[in-house]
């Protein structure tokens, strides 16, 4: 668990909250050459993941401009993911393993939605964000264990397909206030 505290005021945070509905509305469909195979699929969002994990190991203080930079770190990779289509034959895979990457995305926008609309002015307490897609991940895995071996070549199983950072939540400790 990962506790990180900022002080910031509500309108600071709507860029953020754009950034994210933008990427989850506005998702482009794939087109063009399909990936070669499923490693370089999942490779297609290794920014999403670098977001992810830049998140998961801030202490300290963090600004508004580290969450916007998160969420177009997430925005771009998950874009890149969607820009072409997984390989022949494992279509499949992609909107399941979509859900990995949005669940996160709409937790994080869920929860700095609810702070923006809070009634209360100040806001102390126990952490609020949990991102977590182990559902979701579960989903894609037996998916792919379903699939042929010959079908899955070019998985590295002891990379995790970058899923490390989201197989195991983690949660952001707030301090939300306004000036």
């Amino acid at each position: 668990m990962n506790r990180v505290d900022f002080l910031l005021d509500a309108d600071e945070l709507v860029p953020v909250i754009g950034t994210l509905q933008d990427a989850l509305t506005r998702r482009p469909n794939p087109e063009g050459e399909p990936h070669f195979d499923l490693q370089t699929a999942l490779d297609s969002c290794d920014e999403y993941f670098q977001s992810i994990r830049e998140l998961t190991e801030t202490t300290g203080r963090l600004s508004t401009h580290d969450l916007l930079q998160a969420a177009n770190g997430m925005s771009s990779g998950y874009r890149c993911f969607w820009e072409r289509p997984f390989p022949q034959g494992l279509e499949m895979g992609q909107p399941l393993f979509s859900a990995v990457l949005e669940r996160p995305m709409r937790d994080l926008l869920r929860t700095l939605q609810s702070l923006t609309e809070a009634e209360s002015e100040d806001y102390l307490g126990e952490p609020l964000i949990t991102l977590d897609a182990e559902e979701e991940l579960n989903c894609f895995n037996t998916w792919l264990d379903g699939l042929a071996s010959h079908q899955r070549i070019g998985l590295r199983p002891s990379q995790g397909c970058g899923l490390g950072a989201l197989a195991a939540s983690f949660l952001l400790g707030w301090w939300f206030g306004r000036d």
